[in-house]
């Protein structure tokens, strides 16, 4: 009787053994899955935003008294979904200083709008992933030119 109880107890054991072995694979897929979806949506928010931001760029009306007010608005609404700016960026961690805008000016002027993100860290749990110039979106300025001190 006593031989059996100790079988008994010992598939209890090996039973119990196996469970933990198997959550924490499991654990870890799922962390992993979870880790490389966020990954994906931080780097989707980015690409909208960048995107956003060059559309509003190749079509608002550029100062040339003043570059450095339509590089800002430029900056605050790929950085902030806002024009004016805000507090709250559309991804954790992103900042002003993350975006590059070049205009290739001619004379002056902008004839192609390049938006990048530089050196961003995608904030994750267990590793952070390092974008650089990645998104990127180029495209052709159409807006008008103004000076309004000429």
């Amino acid at each position: 009787m006593s031989l059996q109880r100790n079988k008994q107890n010992a598939r209890r054991g090996a039973a119990m053994v196996e469970f933990a072995v198997g959550i924490a694979l499991l654990w870890a897929l799922f962390a992993g899955v979870y880790q490389y979806g966020y990954s994906i949506f931080i780097y989707n928010r980015l690409q909208l935003s960048i995107s956003n931001a060059a559309m509003y760029a190749s079509m608002t009306t550029y100062d040339a008294s003043y570059p450095n007010n339509f590089l800002d608005t430029i900056k605050n609404l790929a950085v902030y979904g806002k024009v004016t700016g805000g507090t709250k960026a559309v991804v954790p961690g992103l900042t002003r200083e993350n975006i590059e805008i070049i205009t290739n000016p001619i004379a002056g002027l902008p004839t192609v709008v390049t938006i990048r993100v530089r050196n961003y860290q995608v904030p994750s749990i267990f590793a952070r992933y390092m974008l650089r110039d990645k998104p990127r979106v180029t495209t052709l300025f159409i807006g008008q030119v103004t000076c309004s001190t000429c």
